[in-house]
């Protein structure tokens, strides 16, 4: 996937703003071949903060240095969350938890937040082709949530969404159609596969001239409260 340099710097400095555990202590435990781990690894480099390198795994050294040096930032699946648990209270973070990659549940982050009342928990979503995540939900501390599955939230800056049906018209509210993302996300389309991107990456007739926007594959709903619910894959 060819993704323009601008759009790679723009999310991170948005980034950069909107966590601000960003400006502590980053533990970075995933592959740097996964795209969410772009956000704990640059977004703490440009606001003067701290990237550790390590497995999110037990280690007596690690936990005690982190004792002396909180974890603020934090990025993983939801399914990392079940590891999370079970190890000690030092390697959850005390300001901002991302999770993307799947669905997210209220019963699965409920003991990340009873271990950690300040915590700031957000459920993003997003394909590699529009940089990383293009929808955010972020969970407040105390805030009451409804069991099952959180909604993957609202637009982030630069971004466009759209559910549509199969002739490409918009849905109304609550009925089930394909999500389709524009703005300056956007990826250029996939190295060396003209006929994929093609098909993948589609003008966008709501957009500037010229502009595209990407075909996820994914069903979503819009929920009354203006926010996007996964629903599932479209080739399922």
């Amino acid at each position: 996937v060819v993704v323009p340099h601008r759009a790679l710097i723009d999310y991170i400095a948005w980034m950069g703003q909107k966590y601000p555990g960003a400006r502590g202590v980053a533990l970075l435990g995933s592959s740097v071949t996964f795209d969410i781990s772009v956000t704990t690894l640059f977004a703490p480099l440009i606001v003067g903060g701290c990237v550790l390198l390590s497995p999110l795994e037990y280690d007596p050294e690690l936990e005690a240095w982190l004792a002396d040096h909180p974890c603020t930032l934090l990025s993983a699946t939801p399914s990392h969350l079940a590891l999370l648990d079970a190890l000690p209270p030092a390697f959850v973070p005390t300001v901002d938890l991302m999770l993307g990659g799947e669905p997210l549940t209220a019963e699965a982050l409920e003991l990340s937040r009873r271990r950690r009342p300040g915590l700031r928990a957000h459920n993003v979503y997003g394909p590699t082709e529009i940089t990383v995540t293009c929808t955010e939900y972020a969970v407040e501390p105390g805030q009451r949530l409804a069991p099952g599955q959180i909604t993957i939230g609202t637009r982030q800056p630069g971004n466009r969404l759209y559910v549509l049906d199969e002739r490409l018209r918009p849905v109304p509210v609550g009925v089930k159609g394909e999500l389709y993302v524009g703005g300056t996300g956007v990826a250029r389309g996939y190295l060396g596969r003209p006929g994929l991107t093609a098909q993948r990456f589609v003008a966008d007739p709501w957009g500037p001239p010229g502009s595209r926007m990407y075909r996820t594959g994914d069903l979503v709903r819009w929920r009354p409260d203006g926010t996007v619910s996964f629903i599932g894959r479209a080739d399922d």
